[in-house]
């Protein structure tokens, strides 16, 4: 074949291979397939029994229920336009209520499984209330909302002209009370007016309130300075007094009247119990992370936390178990890293996959990281690297979890570990450099004097350094000069949330302005292909093995690139409706991952391999090149083994169908199997050779 009909006939299957891709690919109802968890990474805000028997649960991934006391759950979320749900309320009626973080409250008729609105358009609702039958109140930022029949109508009371947040509210049978972070206010008119009643507290941000029949007011704070974190009044709320638990439950984000009267606080890591109206407590060890809320079944006690899912207790606190069954994750980003780990970090921590996301586990187990995850990768000797909302943190085998920095461990966006094992870490006014030892703080500052907060940052292969911030981009290559302002030919500002090169190809995904692009290192901006209107939120970009750009979008889904058409064509098939996408990544056999936050792990297995197969005995199979490549009507895949043995070969399309397949004992350990193609399609083939406990895998094309 001459040089000339080679770049041809490769010029052509690239473009039929592209094209695969994109149209083909995108069209299948079920392109990417849920791998159902990873499971309790979530927060759950409220807990609550109705008289049926079902349980269901308030988190900031929807609402759950459960029909077996809490041991399995279904999430019940159809309706719900914000999934952030803060407060559930049964009423008598048999209805469900729900406060949501955004857009008002939500009701669950009877036997259904769709919420609809109820009321508070677009109203950040954080607690619902009936102190009485028909009168409803829900909380929101410097207002309580009021209802006297039974939801059809409301009206606005302000706290004294207060703004602020309430955050809980309670009643007995002479007041109303409201936990706000400005403090506690009550009302002795069924709501109609407040009065502040905080005399006594040393600490104002008070998260959670309850009463008892004993007549006492509990208050849960937050403490800024590490004060009191629980108060009690005899005299509804004239006079506060500090009941602080030891150990100290650092905040109280949960109170609540449990069986025989008892009180009971949710702290960190600790539940408390007192049985002598708040003089004295008793804890246990109950989760990693704080409890958020509770409840008291017939013969178990749940526990919500902030970021671990449901946790479970049948023996009054003594022991806790994972109880979150079908609670997916809020998945905030997903990488394959090279060594063949799927690590999926969460609004509760890291989870590390070694079989294609079928199995997860906490990242050090004993000991997990609870922490809002931002990003993850992994340092130049391997170690994983995980950014949160406070700091930087390094996983090692032997001792787990540390806390690297930067000092005052800020809010960190993202992470990226540079050629010669920097870690870049982007915060709320810059970019940090760790070289191992110490932390520098690089700041970004603009021409309006205001610091850039930075969401995304890159080392692109020369070398230069690049921070996508509100508003803007920046760069700064090795002359010297500092941060220097990117510019864009076709926006006139974009805030770039992501990062992505590949062969000198930079793409980043904005907000705003869809997905630009720069062949000269970050210099100059242009847009990238056409088919997004420029609101779609890009989450992550991200090139498959290929080069064939994709991105996920905050509500719009997966797109990917087409290379010969340059449009944006949507991948959403399978997603099951599940299109806010924080993230994708591609691991070396070409499978793909998406993270959602609200459904969990999603994947599309091309190859069908994991990390055992991949790696163990490795210098037990080896695999030569296939030839001809591409095959017209038959290949030859040549490989080697260590001894003789059975041999299965399986041939994969680029969708990740199994369309071949044939075992054979092989005698010679130098060898080769010849495959007919003829009744293939044109198109990218994948391959995989197993021996024993051996298992390569290649790729092949052919015309046909």
């Amino acid at each position: 074949m001459s040089t000339f009909y080679r770049h041809i006939t490769g010029a052509v299957l690239s473009a039929f291979i592209f094209l695969t891709l994109s149209t083909e690919a995108s069209a299948q109802t079920e392109y990417w397939s849920s791998v159902n968890g990873p499971f309790g990474g979530t927060t759950v805000w409220d807990l609550v029994e109705t008289a049926d028997g079902q349980v269901f649960a308030a988190t900031s991934n929807g609402v759950f229920r459960s029909t077996d006391q809490g041991q399995s759950w279904n999430n019940i979320s159809e309706g719900l336009v914000q999934f952030d749900v803060r407060d559930l309320l049964p009423r008598d009626d048999g209805s469900l209520w729900a406060a949501t973080w955004g857009t008002g409250l939500y009701r669950l008729p009877p036997g259904e499984d769709t919420w609809h609105f109820a009321a508070l358009n677009n109203i950040f609702t954080s607690a619902i209330l009936e102190p009485e039958p028909g009168l409803l109140l829900a909380g929101s930022n410097g207002i309580v909302y009021r209802s006297v029949g039974s939801g059809g109508s409301w009206s606005a009371h302000t706290l004294q002209g207060f703004d602020v947040a309430v955050q809980d509210l309670s009643s007995n049978p002479d007041y109303m009370f409201a936990a706000t972070s400005l403090g506690i206010f009550r009302s002795s008119d069924l709501g109609l007016n407040w009065e502040f009643a905080s005399t006594g507290l040393q600490e104002y941000n008070v998260v959670s309130i309850e009463t008892n029949d004993a007549g006492s007011i509990f208050a849960g704070v937050n403490p800024e300075n590490g004060g009191c974190s629980i108060y009690r009044s005899r005299g509804n709320g004239t006079l506060w007094t500090c009941v602080q638990p030891s150990p100290d439950p650092l905040t109280v984000a949960e109170l609540k009247v449990g069986p025989e009267g008892h009180i009971f606080a949710g702290g960190y890591r600790n539940l408390f119990e007192s049985t002598d109206d708040g003089s004295s407590w008793s804890s246990s060890q109950a989760s990693g992370s704080s409890v958020q809320s509770m409840l008291f079944l017939e013969s178990s006690i749940l526990i919500g936390t902030q970021g671990e899912g449901i946790l479970k207790s049948s023996d009054d606190g003594a022991t806790w178990n994972a109880s979150s069954q079908g609670m997916d994750s809020q998945i905030t980003v997903v990488r394959a890293l090279d060594d063949g780990r799927l690590v999926a970090g969460t609004h509760g921590g890291v989870f590390v996959s070694t079989d294609l996301g079928v199995s997860r586990r906490r990242g050090f187990q004993s000991e997990p990281l609870i922490q809002t995850i931002t990003d993850v990768d992994m340092d130049n000797e391997g170690r994983l690297i995980a950014a949160t909302t406070v700091g930087v943190w390094q996983l090692t085998d032997s001792d787990g979890w540390a806390a690297l920095g930067p000092p005052g461990m800020p809010s960190i966006r993202d992470v990226d570990v540079t050629a010669d094992g920097t870690i870049l870490a982007a915060y709320y006014a810059g970019v940090y450099f760790f070289n191992g030892q110490s932390w520098t703080a690089s700041t970004i500052q603009g021409s309006d004097q205001a610091f850039r907060d930075v969401s995304a940052v890159m080392e692109t292969d020369s070398g230069t350094i690049l921070a996508g911030a509100s508003w803007d981009a920046w760069r700064r290559d090795l002359s010297g000069n500092g941060w220097l302002v990117m510019s864009s030919n076709t926006a006139p500002w974009f805030d770039v949330q992501t990062f992505a090169e590949h062969g000198g190809r930079i793409l980043g995904g904005t907000r705003f302005a869809a997905v630009l692009e720069s062949w000269d290192d970050g210099q100059t901006w242009f847009t990238a292909g056409t088919g997004l209107v420029g609101s779609e939120d890009v989450r992550s970009v991200e090139f498959d093995r290929f080069g064939v750009p994709h991105i996920t979008t905050d509500g719009s889904g997966v797109f990917q690139l087409n290379p010969w058409s340059g449009k944006w064509l949507p991948m959403n098939g399978g997603l099951q409706g599940h299109e806010r996408v924080t993230s994708i990544s591609f691991d070396n056999y070409g499978n793909a991952f998406v993270g959602t936050l609200d459904g969990g792990l999603f994947s599309h297995i091309t190859a069908g391999v994991g990390v055992e197969d991949s790696t163990q005995l490795p210098d037990r199979l080896t695999l030569g090149a296939p030839y001809p490549n591409p095959a017209f009507r038959r290949v030859t895949l040549p490989f080697m083994m260590a001894a003789p043995s059975g041999v299965t070969i399986e041939v994969f399309d680029v969708l990740g169908r199994r369309v071949h397949a044939i075992t054979r004992y092989i005698q010679d350990v130098s060898s080769d199997m010849k495959l007919d193609v003829s009744g293939f399609r044109s198109g990218l083939y994948l391959y995989r050779i197993t021996s024993g406990a051996a298992s390569k895998s290649g790729s092949f094309s052919v015309i046909n």
